[in-house]
């Protein structure tokens, strides 16, 4: 029994009651901490998740758009290169075989970018200019390809001399091209 406050008044409370609710009360208060905690990191970590997830995306996009337009550039220089001896005309018209794959469409450069700019680490974004640094020589050369074929060449198809500047970018693009490839892997292995 407890004194109560006043003219010695005996109180009839249970000492062991009291503590047993303030305890009650301090293991909920942890218990719904902890709770509240485990969802917060639960949600932080999702979003993470989330966020990786359309990074990689976006690099095997970029990545797999990469591998198109190279695909497209060495099997047009293989053409041009095998060709250079045989009659233009006859070539586009498909008396030769030519097996080259459809060109890459006009806007995905533009999905490249985007991709890159929205979620490329600092090191994909120089990686990825570097790239389009590389690509310039070969989109020029195939811009000029048909001033090269109808006015240098009276229709002629390009000499060995004429495509030399192509097939020297190539082994450029490549390279650049692995260096995005790895820049990539890198960020999203941290």
């Amino acid at each position: 029994m407890l004194l109560c406050p006043g003219p010695a008044i005996l109180c009839d409370v249970d000492l062991v009651a009291i503590i047993a609710v303030i305890a009650t009360a301090t293991v909920g208060l942890s218990g719904a901490g902890v709770s509240l905690y485990g969802i917060h990191r639960t949600a932080r970590t999702a979003r993470e998740t989330q966020v990786r997830q359309r990074r990689a995306d976006a690099y095997l996009e970029v990545l797999r758009l990469m591998e198109a337009n190279a695909h497209w550039v060495t099997a047009s220089a293989a053409n041009l290169e095998m060709n250079s001896d045989k009659e233009w005309s006859k070539y586009f018209e498909g008396a030769y075989d030519r097996k080259v794959p459809e060109a890459p469409a006009l806007g995905s450069e533009a999905v490249m970018r985007a991709h890159v700019a929205a979620f490329g680490s600092a090191d994909a974004k120089v990686a990825f200019k570097a790239w389009q640094a590389a690509m310039l020589p070969i989109d020029e050369f195939f811009a000029n390809l048909g001033f090269i074929v109808i006015e240098s060449n009276n229709g002629a198809p390009p000499d060995s001399e004429q495509i030399k500047p192509l097939l020297d970018a190539l082994p450029v693009e490549e390279q650049a091209r692995a260096a995005f490839a790895e820049a990539a892997a890198k960020d999203l292995e941290e």
